[in-house]
């Protein structure tokens, strides 16, 4: 069960695609977590304790197929504490190369 209602509708304006990449939660206590599918413009990822809808996450993420690891930072829009445990991350503040590298991914996978 979501902590936030879902209410059915897509609300993804990105095509995703199935995708693992490996992630770093940056912070006091690092997390090491790993992607469930990837968009242009967020990822859902996949960790056993999800943290609260709105927080800011500094991480890093290894992309498929890409070096080196790349920072990022994302918000937390949707989060899901039963059976598969995760976050859906918004992208904020990234720069056009990681845009460019992540689209390069999409269509490799895709």
């Amino acid at each position: 069960m979501s902590s936030k209602a879902w209410d059915g509708r897509e609300r993804r304006s990105s095509k995703r695609v199935a995708a693992v990449a490996k992630i770093e939660i940056r912070g006091q206590s690092p997390q090491f977590c790993h992607t469930k599918d990837l968009s242009s413009g967020g990822l859902f990822l996949l960790c056993n304790d999800p943290p609260e809808i709105d927080t800011i996450l500094d991480m890093q993420i290894a992309l498929p197929g890409v070096k080196p690891v790349l920072p990022l930072q994302g918000r937390v829009v949707r989060r899901v504490t039963q059976g598969e445990c995760g976050v859906g991350i918004q992208f904020i503040n990234t720069p056009t190369e990681f845009h460019m590298l992540l689209d390069e991914t999409i269509k490799r996978l895709a």
